[in-house]
């Protein structure tokens, strides 16, 4: 790893059998200067890669008309202005560009189709706004497209649905609005999928053309009515599910308990009632489980003590009632045990801390619990907050404290 300062020196320009330029990862400052790429002066580069720079001003015009690039790579740095309206004109062999994490503004220029080759387009975390193109469905070759993070899009264009490679969507925190097009359910290739953080709106549409569909992040959105039904039968091998922070209403599928390789599941901050089944326990890879602010009722199952992979296991403020099954309590991978602001009720058991070697935090406020706290709790040697407020607990703590 280098350390070079200052500007790029202009000089690079005369170097006519130039076929890769990595400059990335240092402390250059100021603009990219336009004469290295004027007069067709690298005409073999085939890669240009200022990656994580300190680059500013404009991206110059005459980048675009180099023809023999097949990768530009300029992300993370202080790039600003607009794409030229022609920018793919003359780049018909380029394959990867890399333009995120900078200041560009401006709509995404419905050229941009001209890049025919194009596998991955990164322009999250800029200022882009406007209309995302519907050009870009005819990227037949796009395998990665990161669009998220920028000023305001009006909306998804249902023709992104048409991008038959798809590995990778990726556009959150974008401002979106309406729906989701059902055609981007059909894209049977994608495996990442996210529209987190955006005011998208209306029902899910079915997700039985995702077979290959590993994230899914549709959280901090406007979704309602019920959660799709058809979740693991689907996505067969879906690894993380965030449906938190909607709207969503009504029982979990009972589906969603048959997803072999789920690891973390975000339910929290939506309107679910019901039971949480005791079919809980098959999902034996699950490792975080966040349940929270919802309306669940009844007892919690005896299943969830044996998920032999959970760390963080979250039912705050819900109306579940009954007491925590002991099996809870002896899971030894929890870290975070959070069940306060239900209606849990009878004692905490005697060993409770013995097999919580690395639980961190306990959180059973505002319950119903009663009777001693264990003095086993010590036990828990990792444990940095332990929240037993508003309880009816009785007895002397003054162990603890001699301990």
């Amino acid at each position: 790893m280098n350390s070079f300062t200052g500007e790029i020196p202009p000089w690079l320009g005369r170097l006519p059998q130039l076929k890769k330029l990595h400059l990335y990862t240092n402390f250059f400052l100021g603009t990219i200067p336009a004469t290295l790429f004027n007069n067709s002066n690298l005409p073999m580069l085939q890669i240009l890669n200022l990656n994580h720079n300190q680059l500013s001003g404009s991206i110059p015009h005459a980048i675009f008309n180099q023809s023999s690039l097949i990768e530009i790579g300029i992300k993370n740095n202080s790039l600003s202005g607009r794409l030229p309206s022609d920018m793919c004109n003359n780049m018909a062999i380029i394959r990867l560009l890399f333009l995120s994490d900078n200041l560009l503004e401006g709509q995404i220029p419905p050229n941009i189709w001209k890049c025919t080759k194009l596998k991955i387009l990164e322009l999250s975390h800029n200022n882009f706004s406007g209309n995302i193109p519907r050009e870009i469905g005819r990227l037949s070759f796009l395998t990665e497209l990161f669009l998220g993070n920028n000023n305001g899009f009006r909306g998804v264009p249902p023709e992104i649905g048409n991008l038959s490679r798809l590995e990778t969507l990726s556009i959150r925190e974008a401002s979106l609005t309406g729906n989701i097009p059902s055609s981007i359910f059909n894209i049977s290739s994608l495996t990442t999928l996210s529209f987190s953080h955006n005011n998208l709106s209306g029902s899910i549409p079915t997700f039985h053309n995702l077979p290959q569909l590993q994230e899914l992040y549709l959280h901090n959105n406007k979704f309602t009515g019920l959660a799709p039904s058809d979740v693991c039968n689907s996505m067969p091998y879906i690894r993380e599910l965030y449906l938190s922070r909607n709207l969503f209403e009504g029982r979990i599928s009972s589906n969603i308990w048959k997803c072999r390789h789920l690891e973390m599941l975000g339910l929290q901050y939506n309107n679910f009632s019901g039971n949480i089944p005791r079919a809980i326990g098959n999902t034996s890879t699950l490792r975080e489980m966040h349940l929270a602010y919802n309306h669940f009722t009844g007892e919690l199952p005896e299943e969830i003590g044996a998920l032999p992979m959970l760390e963080i296991f979250d039912v705050f403020s819900n109306s579940l009632y009954g007491s925590i099954p002991a099996s809870i309590f002896n899971m030894s991978t929890l870290k975070t045990i959070q069940a306060s602001h239900n209606k849990f009720s009878g004692i905490l058991p005697s060993n409770l801390g013995n097999s919580l070697v690395n639980l961190e935090l306990l959180y059973l406020a505002s319950n119903r619990l009663n009777g001693p706290i264990p003095s086993t709790i010590v036990n828990a040697s990792k444990l940095t907050i332990l929240d037993l407020n508003l309880n009816s607990f009785s007895g002397s703590i003054l162990y603890f404290w001699v301990n």
